[in-house]
């Protein structure tokens, strides 16, 4: 709503045409948050823009990839934290060797995860650089301050997370 974005891109047809559960759901909160929006009202009409930039109108599809990566990442540590990993394994009247210590499937389940928290970081981190930017901002002060050049406001809560991003 602060940098007054569409809701458009949150159109349940839109997301019912690639069902993945998690953009779905991403989608389905984000209208119900919007859902009385007086700032999307106040902007319905004469909007030079075609449309919002990606790190608005692809929330649902980053944000649900994340959700459904730490979802996966969730079961597969839940499996393992309710796995027999010894080796060998005693069952019934046989002693088996085998590799059930062997640690990839969580190693990949958490390496997803980092992969799906960068970009999480990534998308929050342009949102509030459109916010913080005045070429961006919709009309906000530059930095989110009433005496830009003299006071930095967010600038560097924006500088941070760039370099966060850059971390990550």
């Amino acid at each position: 709503e602060a940098v007054r974005g569409t809701p458009a891109a949150f159109d349940e047809r839109l997301h019912a045409a690639r069902p993945h559960p998690g953009q779905v759901a991403s989608a389905k909160l984000l209208r119900e948050l919007l859902q009385d929006s007086e700032i999307r009202e106040s902007h319905r009409t004469n909007d030079p823009r075609v449309q919002d930039a990606y790190s608005l109108r692809c929330t649902p599809q980053v944000l649900g990839a994340v959700h459904d990566a730490i979802e996966f990442a969730a079961r597969t540590v839940d499996v393992e934290l309710n796995a027999a990993t010894d080796n060998p394994l005693v069952l019934g009247t046989d002693i088996v060797s085998g590799g059930n210590f062997h640690g990839q499937p969580v190693a990949m389940a958490l390496d997803l995860l980092t992969i799906a928290l960068t970009t999480l970081a990534g998308i929050a981190e342009r949102r509030v650089e459109s916010t913080v930017n005045p070429d961006l901002s919709q009309g906000l002060p530059p930095f989110l301050t009433p005496h830009a050049g003299l006071q930095s406001g967010f600038m560097m809560a924006q500088v941070t997370a760039a370099g966060l991003v850059a971390e990550c």
